[in-house]
């Protein structure tokens, strides 16, 4: 059960980093 979760939320906490990555840098360059 718990592992189960955590790699839910490595996997999120992951896509929550590369959209940031993305989308951050194209917000202050004004896109």
């Amino acid at each position: 059960m718990y592992n189960g979760i955590n790699e839910l939320i490595d996997d999120l906490m992951e896509h929550i980093s590369l959209e940031n990555n993305v989308l951050f840098p194209r917000a202050l360059a004004g896109e």
